[in-house]
Formats: C-alpha cells, sequence, structure tokens
C-alpha cells in the first residue's frame, strides 16, 4: 500500500498530514476491512470468502505528530466510504474485552 491522499488532519499553523490510499484490494472480492492500531503501525486485513490479505502502515508515515487513534478512526471512515463494511479491531496481542 502506497501512502497517498485523500483524507488527513492539519494542526494550527501546520501543513495537513495526508495518506493517500493507492493498490487497495477490490471490494468486491474483500467486502470486509478490519483496521487495528499497534505500538508501531495501522494494520488494516482485508477480508473475502477466500482469503485474507494484510497491509501494514508505520505510523511515522501518518506524520510526526499524529494521534494513532485519530488518524484509526479516520481509516475506518475512509474504507467505509469505499465501500469496505469496517471493523475495528483490538490491536495484536491485546487481551480480548470481557
Amino acid at each position: 500500500m502506497a501512502p497517498a491522499g485523500g483524507w488527513g488532519r492539519a494542526s494550527a499553523g501546520t501543513i495537513p498530514t495526508v495518506i493517500r490510499l493507492s493498490g487497495l484490494p477490490s471490494v468486491k472480492r474483500y467486502p470486509r476491512a478490519e483496521v487495528s492500531r499497534g505500538d508501531a503501525a495501522v494494520s488494516i486485513i482485508f477480508r473475502g470468502p477466500d482469503r485474507d490479505t494484510r497491509i501494514d502502515v508505520p505510523l511515522e508515515r501518518l506524520g510526526p505528530e499524529e494521534d494513532g487513534e485519530a488518524a484509526e478512526l479516520r481509516l475506518l471512515g475512509h474504507l467505509q466510504g469505499l465501500g469496505y463494511r469496517v471493523e475495528r479491531a483490538a490491536p495484536p496481542g491485546s487481551a480480548p474485552a470481557t
């Protein structure tokens, strides 16, 4: 996945951070997208009826002062806008909610 554009944020007096999503799998083949944020990257798992594919985006690619949770939530919204059924997954290695 090549970071490239459409969604990002700007703080007062700064240039906005922009990420472009390119090379994403077809929504028809992979209708579900699960997004989770780890310590070093945001992971997207595209799920289809026959297989899954995973893309990791390093947090530093989101900008030097990016709030990881805000980026994760914007990504969920962006993917939903592209037609994926989205889900926010627990970060890798975290304990399941009880």
